[in-house]
């Protein structure tokens, strides 16, 4: 999704709004700017999991300086999709061409489709006035709220409209395709993902169920498309995959259903922490074992 490398500026360090920034947010904004989370265009897709991880940030805290560093810089965070968008990342990242900026643009097939064109609207003012023609078509040639059942309509849509002339890649929904196209056991692609990923892999057919569940809860609760809901789930369980609790004994671990219907991908990470402690649990002790034991620990001396 990203590019390799990213241009910061030096001066990051010393802009006023930064300074105002605690040693979290700081380390946050840079891990933003840094991130294997964020695409040539300047959107990172927020996995709070992922940047207290990669920042040592506690998780319970993560989401706070998020919302720190976003009201204090000029980022917004739409938690609604979970998307930051950088503004004026152009503006240190330009794209030096047109080619360039179709390359840049082919990641937004990664990026939930909401308010994107009016960042890209924002974004143009950042780049060359050369440049402006392939933004605009790309705004004007996409509709952002087609959803994945409509991808078909949407592609005849584009075609019609002409996007091909300069071409810039059409846009299509994150794992819309993937999604839909199921298997010979019936599963979807979407699916397999998650079942590869979360460590114990039994009663398939029930986690299918619980997993579709799941996904639209989700979708409905967060107003976001199938295939962004089914991607949260992926990401939360491949969070939970690399966790201490992952590696505990098998029958400790979680049923994916039970994990799926509990609603444990909200659990805070930090939950997930604790390793396994192997020392059975202490025997509560019987009168007549204590009477046993002590008759033992202490004999009669005048015997």
């Amino acid at each position: 999704m990203a590019a390799k490398f990213r241009k910061v500026d030096p001066r990051f360090w010393n802009d006023e709004k930064v300074r105002r920034l605690d040693s979290d947010g700081r380390l946050l904004a840079l891990w933003l700017l840094t991130s294997s989370r964020v695409n040539r265009c300047g959107i990172v897709l927020w996995s709070p999991g992922l940047a207290s991880e990669e920042t040592g940030i506690p998780r319970n805290r993560v989401d706070t300086v998020l919302d720190t560093v976003c009201s204090t810089l000029p980022w917004k965070f739409d938690q609604g999709i979970g998307v930051v968008f950088l503004v004026h990342w152009w503006r240190y990242n330009r794209p030096d061409n047109v080619k360039a900026l179709k390359g840049a643009l082919a990641d937004l097939h990664d990026v939930p489709r909401s308010k994107v064109v009016a960042f890209l609207t924002q974004s143009r003012q950042d780049l060359p006035s050369t440049l402006w023609d392939c933004i605009d078509t790309v705004c004007n040639t996409v509709s952002y709220t087609v959803c994945a059942q409509e991808k078909e309509q949407e592609k005849e849509q584009e075609k019609d409209s002409g996007a091909g002339d300069v071409g810039v890649p059409p846009l299509q929904p994150r794992h819309s395709s993937r999604s839909r196209k199921h298997n010979d056991n019936g599963y979807c692609q979407a699916f397999e993902e998650f079942w590869k990923v979360y460590p114990r892999r039994e009663a398939k057919k029930v986690a299918f169920e619980s997993w579709k569940t799941a996904g639209g809860k989700i979708k409905k609760d967060r107003s976001i498309s199938s295939e962004d809901a089914a991607a949260f789930l992926l990401d939360r369980a491949t969070v939970f995959a690399n966790s201490p609790r992952a590696k505990w004994p098998m029958d400790k671990i979680c049923h994916p259903a039970t994990w799926l219907n509990q609603g444990r991908y909200d659990d805070d990470p930090a939950a997930w922490e604790a390793g396994y402690d192997e020392k059975p649990a202490a025997k509560e002790e019987t009168p007549q074992e204590f009477v046993a034991r002590a008759l033992r620990e202490y004999p009669d001396d005048d015997k």
